[in-house]
């Protein structure tokens, strides 16, 4: 079996390498776009242990001992870029690991690929270097970037490579797959934690599967509707201890935003007078409704906005507690307008 027969959704992406393979097209630089978690790096390996496959057949055999090195992450001509600064990949490790090797002809493969995950962590000098490298490629090097938003690329990047956009994945096909997880794992998981992983996870594959995975996951979770049931009516000082205890408490602050976007949806799902077995929190219905009626359309927009802007910030490391508090107290005012 081929590993793209393991890869949930994304048939658009599928098609496109089995195609490709077939109709022999291929480019010498992918760019595949997706959230963390989203199945980037598993698509980038999938295509890659094809290409590199010594068995017959049209795709993957899965058996040959090329197969098997992609999928134990040792095979010598598919590297994965490393980088030593954890935000930041440097023009170095660029030139050292891409730059100087890619005239090296492979060692026993058709083809020399290079993966760079969190591929938009590259400065302009990081990406300017990779540039020649992907205008002018020796005939056997493919370059594949996994990024989160193509934005952060340099046009001229963007311009010269094909874009695979990863895409959501069905709730239900999610839902599945951590049933055939859960039934094989250690955890005694119920039937309603695992549909709550399925919806908080909105296509996430990767999410879903650090949800059962993380023995912290429900006690953070009720952390968080800890706050959202008491946003409305708390006072300054109570929504400041909600800030420094998020931080204090070293919990993931992403998994939070996460956690307070999936509450913001469900209201406007309510709001919008949808069906309710769209409801992910279904046990806090009755809360939800009532929440429902405080907020308009706009508040609501503007809320989910807010999440979106307060991760951003504590992507550029602001100061956690002071942007996590700024977020409270404008959920805070929107109940209150």
């Amino acid at each position: 079996m081929s590993n793209l027969d393991k890869v949930l959704g994304n048939r658009r992406i599928k098609d496109y390498i089995t195609r490709a393979v077939r109709l022999n097209r291929i480019s010498h630089s992918y760019m595949i776009e997706g959230e963390k978690g989203s199945g980037k790096k598993m698509l980038a390996e999938c295509f890659s242990r094809i290409l590199q496959c010594e068995g017959e057949g049209e795709l993957d055999c899965g058996v040959c001992t090329s197969c098997r090195q992609v999928d134990h992450g040792n095979h010598p001509d598919v590297i994965h870029v490393v980088h030593e600064k954890p935000n930041t990949i440097t023009v170095n490790d660029v030139r050292e690991q891409i730059v100087n090797t890619a005239d090296i002809l492979p060692y026993k493969a058709p083809y020399k690929i290079y993966i760079i995950d969190e591929a938009e962590k590259m400065n302009d000098e990081a990406q300017n270097a990779l540039l020649k490298t992907i205008e002018e490629p020796p005939s056997y090097v493919i370059i594949f970037l996994l990024v989160t938003s193509r934005g952060a690329m340099l046009e001229t990047i963007q311009s010269r490579c094909v874009l695979l956009p990863a895409a959501p994945v069905a709730r239900e096909d999610i839902l599945t797959c951590l049933k055939d997880i859960s039934g094989q794992g250690k955890r005694d998981l119920t039937d309603d934690q695992l549909s709550f992983a399925a919806g908080y996870a909105m296509g996430n594959v990767g999410k879903a599967l650090e949800a059962i995975s993380s023995e912290d996951f429900e006690t953070h979770k009720e952390e968080a509707l800890q706050i959202l049931r008491n946003v409305q009516e708390g006072t300054s000082d109570q929504l400041a201890a909600f800030a420094k205890t998020i931080v204090q408490d070293k919990m993931d602050a992403g998994l939070m935003l996460d956690l307070f976007l999936v509450w913001y949806r469900d209201l406007l799902v309510l709001k919008a007078g949808d069906l309710d077995d769209r409801i992910i929190f279904r046990e806090e219905e009755i809360t939800l409704e009532g929440q429902a009626r405080c907020l308009s359309f706009r508040a609501l927009d503007t809320l989910l906005r807010e999440i979106a802007r307060t991760r951003d910030r504590l992507r550029a490391n602001v100061n956690a507690e002071a942007a996590i508090l700024l977020l409270l107290i404008r959920m805070h005012q929107e109940y209150t307008i």
